[in-house]
């Protein structure tokens, strides 16, 4: 108004103008100039007293951050130890393995067992289940009796059909293919299985190729679901044959148990509910269970990083609020500054 030549109520030669300058009530106020040393000097004097002010929080909180980093340089220590233990067993335990199966995988592959790249037959199908199952899931033909055991009822059909396909999913597999020439296989399969003619049909006896030839006679699907049968018997035959290796014994398999439960004894994992070697304690050498080991190292690493995540948080606070006022936590309404005087109260000064 002052700028403009004032108003009727206040003209330019109003001498309420002069009182106001006399009381310095329309002195513009601004920050004092400082230079780098004295900005340096500052900041250490407010850190000074933030130190001397807080001392026993910060001493507290220096004690507990060597403390854990004391503990946790001594659970690497443990685990280390723990692990080259380990290391050193399951190179026993694989060298056992490999001394039974050997260390070429590709023999017992699908395509050993089952001829998947000419296409599928009505052997493909039993063959394949015969391959991903163990045999206590596999239709028992020893139970079967010529005469009285309905066919259907000793070998595989849908069930073993959707146990197969989940284990031969690619994913799980490691073959390219055979979960189509399973779907395919077993469609051949199915339009036999289905035939309500057939769910009766009784067993034939396998080792009299008169009866086998009599039951082939009565019908394509009659013939069809003998070949499903004697395909079944003879996969079940071969099965052991080919994938089961020469060297294996009940010794050979204690010696790979044994290796695998030295491996579990050192990790400490229940069996069945009980701890290995007699299961008295559960614990290492130096009466730590070697899980509550991680655990802790784990709880270390989260505190560390809750640590880091507070501080930040404290930091963006520290920012949002200098920021606020100004461009630094220096309060505005607190300052007795003037362009004449050019000083500052330092207590209000935070960096």
């Amino acid at each position: 108004m002052r700028g403009g030549g004032g108003d009727e109520i206040h003209p330019q030669n109003d001498p309420i103008w002069a009182d106001l300058d006399s009381k310095r009530f329309l002195v513009r106020y601004t920050r004092p100039g400082l230079a780098p040393e004295q900005r340096l000097h500052r900041r250490k004097e407010c850190q000074r007293r933030s130190y001397e002010k807080n001392k026993a929080s910060i001493l507290q909180q220096q004690k507990q951050k060597r403390d854990r980093l004391v503990e946790g340089t001594e659970l690497a220590a443990k685990l280390a130890t723990h692990l080259y233990e380990i290391r050193d067993r399951m190179f026993d335990a694989v060298g056992v393995v490999e001394g039974i199966f050997g260390t070429d995988v590709s023999r017992y592959s699908v395509s050993t067992f089952v001829d998947i790249h000419s296409g599928v037959s009505i052997s493909t199908f039993p063959r394949l289940v015969a391959y991903f199952l163990p045999v206590v899931e596999l239709p028992d033909i020893g139970l079967g009796v010529p005469g009285l055991t309905r066919i259907v009822d000793v070998i595989p059909g849908e069930k073993h059909y959707l146990q197969v396909s989940q284990l031969a999913h690619p994913d799980k597999c490691g073959e390219e293919g055979i979960q189509q020439r399973l779907d395919e296989a077993w469609h051949l399969c199915e339009d036999v299985l289905g035939n309500q003619g057939l769910e009766a049909a009784l067993l034939f006896n396998w080792r009299n190729q008169e009866e086998i030839s009599g039951f082939e006679r009565t019908s394509k699907d009659h013939a069809k679901l003998a070949n499903m049968f004697l395909e079944y018997m003879y996969a079940r035959a071969e099965a052991p044959e080919v994938h089961i290796p020469q060297t294996l014994s009940k010794n050979t398999l204690r010696e790979v148990i044994r290796r695998v439960y030295d491996v579990r004894a050192i990790l400490r994992v229940s069996i069945n509910g009980d701890w290995p070697n007699g299961g008295e304690t559960g614990e290492d050498a130096d009466g730590e269970h070697i899980e509550k080991l991680i655990l802790r190292a784990m709880q270390l690493a989260a505190e560390d990083l809750q640590g880091r995540r507070r501080n930040r948080r404290r930091c963006e606070s520290i920012a949002s609020e200098g920021s606020s006022n100004g461009g630094n936590s220096i309060l505005a309404h607190n300052m007795e500054v003037d362009d004449s005087t050019e000083t500052i109260d330092p207590e209000l000064m935070e960096y």
